[in-house]
C-alpha cells in the first residue's frame, strides 16, 4: 500500500518547494516526507498549504523592512491583496482580518532622545509584533510608524489585538528613557460585499477613531446595515464617525 509520498501531486509540490526554499530550509524536506507517511489526503492538503505559506514568507525575506524586520509595504500589500482575492471565493465563511497600528506620538522619541532611539523603538515594536502573532499571520511596515498585521483565520476566543497592545506597552527602552511606547490599533474583518478598498479603509478609519478617543486603545470597525460602527474595546463603548482622509469630521457615542 502506498504511503502517499510518491504520488505525483506530493512529489511535484516537494520538488517545487525545494527549489524555492533557501538551502538550509531544503534540508527539512526529508523530515516533511516522513511526516506525511501516515497522513490522510486531507491532512496532506493542509500540510501543503502550510508549506506554501512558509514559501511566501521566504519569498519576502529580500523585501523586509530594515528597521522592523517586518515585510515591506510592497511585499505585504501583495500578500494582503492575494489573500483578500482568495477570500472572495467563499466570502461568507472564509474570513480574513486586518490590524493597522500607529505608534502614538512617535515624534517625541526622535525629538527628546534622538533618531537612534526612534529607530530603536521601531525595531523593538517590530520584534514584539513578530513574537506575538500566530504562525501563518503576516506583519508589515506600512510606512513611517504605521504597522500592519493580516490574519487569514481570525481568532474568536482570544484577543490578539490586546495581546499586541499590552506587549508593546511593556517594552523597556532602557535607562534614562521614561516614555512608554503605546499604539493605537484599528481592526476589521472582511464582509461578504466588501471590495478591497472597503476592507482596508475600514481598518484605517478605525485607527483614526482610536487616536481621537485618546490613543493607546483598540477600535474594531464593524460593518452594519446602518453603516460602520466603531467599537472601543477598552471602554466597551460604540461610536459612529465621519472620517475623511486622516481626519475625523464628527464622532458620536451610541447610547
Amino acid at each position: 500500500m502506498s504511503d502517499g509520498t510518491n504520488s505525483p501531486e506530493i512529489k511535484s509540490t516537494t520538488e517545487s518547494t525545494q527549489k524555492r526554499f533557501k538551502q538550509e530550509d531544503a534540508l527539512q524536506l526529508p523530515q516533511i516526507a516522513e511526516e506525511v507517511r501516515n497522513m490522510t489526503p486531507e491532512q496532506i492538503a493542509t500540510r501543503i498549504q502550510a508549506l506554501n505559506r512558509q514559501v511566501e514568507r521566504h519569498k519576502g525575506h529580500s523585501a523586509k523592512d530594515s528597521l522592523t524586520k517586518l515585510f515591506s509595504r510592497k511585499t505585504f500589500e501583495e500578500i494582503l491583496k492575494k489573500g483578500f482575492k482568495e477570500s472572495r471565493r467563499d466570502p461568507k465563511t472564509k474570513k480574513i482580518s486586518l490590524k493597522l497600528m500607529d505608534i502614538d506620538d512617535f515624534g517625541k522619541f526622535n525629538k527628546k532622545y534622538g533618531t537612534n532611539v526612534g529607530d530603536q523603538v521601531l525595531g523593538l515594536v517590530g520584534e514584539t509584533i513578530n513574537q506575538n502573532i500566530r504562525e501563518g499571520d503576516y506583519a508589515g511596515r506600512w510606512g513611517g510608524e504605521e504597522l500592519v498585521v493580516y490574519t487569514e483565520q481570525p481568532e474568536t476566543r482570544e484577543q490578539p489585538e490586546e495581546r499586541l497592545r499590552s506587549a508593546i506597552e511593556g517594552i523597556d527602552l532602557g535607562e534614562g528613557i521614561n516614555d512608554k511606547i503605546t499604539v493605537s490599533i484599528g481592526t476589521t474583518e472582511s464582509y461578504e460585499e466588501d471590495k478591497y478598498e472597503d476592507f482596508f479603509n475600514r481598518a484605517s478609519s478605525a485607527v483614526i477613531v482610536a487616536k481621537a478617543l485618546g490613543k493607546n486603545r483598540i477600535v474594531n470597525a464593524e460593518k452594519t446595515n446602518f453603516g460602520t460602527i466603531y467599537h472601543d474595546q477598552n471602554s466597551g463603548k460604540k461610536y459612529t464617525a465621519v472620517v475623511s482622509g486622516k481626519e475625523i469630521k464628527s464622532i458620536q457615542e451610541i447610547v
